[in-house]
């Protein structure tokens, strides 16, 4: 008898559960999960800070899904270690489970920098259901919030506290907000947009003590220039981590490394999800992609595989989108190339609309795009650099208005295009 065991409980370890279940209807399916016995959105967790959505909103697989599928859950204690010589999983508390198939879909946490303080009340990371219920009870009794970082979690966050009414102030080490997803140019005018919505933005600085007491909590921060900041809440948003479990032998890198079927270089050991570093298609290179749908992806082909498919996982890109107010930015693949010299960089910008596009190409492949308040025709771009197609003939068109669509792509290209979608119709009726 096969026992498939799958540590983490978000979107990798679903995806993979359903999958092996639509293959291998017998063999036992045990989950483990650190927080609830239920998979809930996390990139709704900033729709519920806000108040825009209710906590039931967030949950996507409930106990039918488990009961129906056969899956056991087993929530509220971690994984502390494997073995894999024994195929054993250790927990926290000192049980033991054996397996035939493992799957690490443990996702990340929020890093957290060594500042004096941090352990005041107050003071969060942005992660989970239970971060966003404890922040949402502080906002109530809170006028302002420091964000200590300009990341994409800290952002999010602070879009959230904002329409709750808060006050904001974001501390940034780098020289403009959303430094992995903006360059200079677009990160200052999204600063500046904001600058007008009414936060504060202090560049290039650094939060180096948080004060307060144990009765009250947060009281204020301190920058490494010496300037103070009252605030009732302090958000910690300086990136994330793999969360790499203890596995003698595992080979680790930026995340879990593995292969193109998502296996580890351990026997009966898969990875996926936010853990894991899969092919960067935009980079050409080994890369933790963290992004919901990509975990999902993810999950699937790795339960596949683990039911004894041999499917192969083509790699992803990064993409990330945010709004704020009426803004909407999105951004994909290379953004930031340390090396600029060897990008062909296409753009477009009315700073005093808010509008920038831009486009990074590289031998005649769009390997990232900036779009800001303009987003119309950033599905085909995305496409463009998933398939890594040679623009040579229309890159001309890219941006050359907005309404450049599957109508400007060259006639083969058109075709395979929507021969694609008339399958996929086909196979849906």
């Amino acid at each position: 008898m096969k026992r498939y065991l799958i540590i983490g409980n978000s979107a990798a370890g679903v995806s993979a559960a359903k999958s092996i279940r639509e293959i291998d209807s017998q063999n036992p399916i045990t989950i483990f999960s650190d927080e609830l016995p239920f998979a809930y959105s996390r990139p709704l967790t900033s729709y519920f800070l806000a108040g825009k959505v209710k906590k039931a909103q967030l949950v996507y697989k409930d106990e039918s899904f488990y009961f129906s599928n056969q899956i056991k859950v087993v929530s509220g204690c971690k994984v502390s270690s494997v073995n894999p010589s024994k195929k054993l999983v250790l927990l926290e508390d000192g049980r033991q489970f054996s397996y035939s198939k493992l799957l690490i879909a443990t996702g990340a946490s929020s890093f957290l920098p060594e500042i004096k303080g941090i352990g005041l009340e107050g003071v969060y990371v942005f992660r989970t259901i239970e971060d966003a219920e404890q922040m949402i009870d502080r906002a109530k009794k809170s006028k302002k919030a420091v964000i200590v970082g300009g990341g994409f979690v800290g952002m999010k966050a602070a879009s959230a506290l904002a329409d709750r009414g808060l006050e904001i102030e974001v501390v940034i080490k780098s020289k403009h907000i959303l430094s992995r997803m903006l360059d200079s140019q677009s990160g200052k005018i999204l600063g500046r947009f904001l600058s007008s919505k009414g936060w504060k933005f202090h560049y290039q600085r650094e939060v180096v003590s948080i004060e307060g007491d144990k009765s009250k909590g947060v009281k204020k921060v301190v920058l490494d220039n010496g300037k103070t900041i009252d605030c009732q809440m302090v958000v910690i948003g300086k990136g994330v981590r793999p969360n790499i479990i203890p596995i003698e032998g595992l080979k680790v890198n930026k995340g879990i490394v593995v292969d193109e079927y998502l296996q580890t270089n351990l026997l009966d050991i898969w990875a996926a999800g936010d853990v894991a570093e899969v092919y960067d298609i935009a980079c050409q290179s080994p890369n933790v992609i963290a992004l919901w749908p990509v975990a999902n992806l993810q999950g699937k082909i790795a339960g596949a595989n683990m039911a004894g498919l041999r499917l192969v996982y083509e790699g992803g890109i990064n993409k990330n989108s945010i709004q704020f107010y009426d803004l909407p930015l999105i951004s994909v693949g290379v953004v930031n190339p340390r090396d600029k010299g060897k990008y062909e960089v296409l753009i477009d910008s009315e700073p005093a609309q808010n509008i920038y596009r831009k486009i990074l190409i590289q031998d005649n492949k769009v390997k990232g795009a900036i779009f800001l308040k303009q987003i119309d025709r950033v599905g085909i771009i995305t496409s463009l650099v998933k398939e890594q197609v040679d623009v040579s003939s229309f890159k001309h068109l890219l941006l050359a208005s907005n309404d450049f669509g599957l109508i400007d792509l060259p006639k083969y290209l058109r075709r395979e295009k929507l021969s694609v979608e008339t399958s996929l119709k086909d196979r849906a009726s």
